[in-house]
């Protein structure tokens, strides 16, 4: 009885836990890819919220690259990348709204908390569920989502899907 009592409360869990038609219909999705070619260099990309956005943004995968073997750091929150921003975004659904989290690549924004560090071998590529990162919205300063390579001679790739909740 205990077993089923714990597998009817999983599964409700599970249930009440999904997105319904109506809620991702309200989000706006959109992707940008970056790819930089390094000699003995680093390279950062960085997806920022504004301060005062008015948006959520939640960032829902990415995927990286190296063409040779690499470290890539990963944090949140940093001081505000300023250049180079990225354009345009591309809007993968609905109206043609812009998007209003910015990507910067090479990003000079500063170094926030610290996430997981991925290593890949050469030519690599990893897919990341990144749902669990969610920024914006209210917050009076920028918030970003940063990616940053070690010193490498190679290319150094980021792409990146996020949904915006106005």
């Amino acid at each position: 009885m205990p077993l089923r009592i714990a597998c009817l409360l999983l599964v409700s869990l599970l249930a009440f836990g999904q997105a319904t038609v109506s809620e991702v219909d309200e989000l706006e999705f959109f992707t940008i890819s970056y790819e930089v070619t390094l000699a003995a260099a680093t390279g950062a990309f960085s997806l920022q919220a504004p301060a005062n956005s008015g948006r959520r943004i939640y960032l829902k995968s990415a995927m990286v690259y190296c063409s040779v073997a690499c470290t890539i750091n990963q944090d949140r929150n940093g001081t505000a990348a300023t250049t180079t921003l990225l354009t345009p975004s591309v809007r993968i659904n609905g109206s043609t709204s812009a998007a209003v989290a910015k990507a910067y690549g090479p990003s000079n924004a500063g170094t926030g908390g610290t996430l997981p560090t991925l290593v890949l071998a050469a030519g690599e590529k990893l897919a990341m569920d990144m749902s669990y990162s969610a920024f914006g919205r209210g917050s009076s300063a920028a918030q970003n989502h940063n990616f940053r390579v070690n010193a490498i001679t190679g290319i150094f790739r980021v792409s990146a899907i996020w949904a915006e909740k106005p």
